[in-house]
């Protein structure tokens, strides 16, 4: 993923000293991460198939413990398996939601935008 975003000139904030990369999984690095933190949360995980622990419970629980009150989740989702009628991001909402998450956004097929309320 970092060899892609060299060659990304959108990346090239990325060689800023204040940015710290932590290029580990991101179950294992999120524990570790201090509480009420962040302001924002970009989670871009491969298919559910592939990282099932990326749209877990406890993952959306430690997503929400990182972002501050107000904090936003982009959450990119996809559309895995909407040809065969499966809908994934009705699972991620009620997930988000069972975490504290309000939903502000879902752009069907494509990202659910959600706030961390208190």
């Amino acid at each position: 993923m970092l060899k892609i975003a060299e060659a990304n000139p959108w990346s090239r904030r990325l060689e800023d000293n204040s940015i710290e990369i932590n290029n580990m999984p991101a179950e294992e690095v999120l524990p570790s991460l201090p509480s009420k933190a962040y302001d924002k949360v970009l989670h871009d995980p491969p298919r559910f198939a592939l990282a099932g622990e990326l749209y877990s419970q406890n993952f959306y629980a430690e997503l929400y413990r990182v972002l501050r009150a107000g904090g936003m989740l982009f959450h990119y989702t996809g559309a895995p398996k909407s040809r065969r009628g499966l809908d994934i991001q009705a699972g991620i909402i009620k997930r988000l939601k069972s975490a504290g998450f309000e939903i502000l956004r879902v752009i069907k097929g494509y990202a659910i935008l959600a706030r961390k309320v208190s």
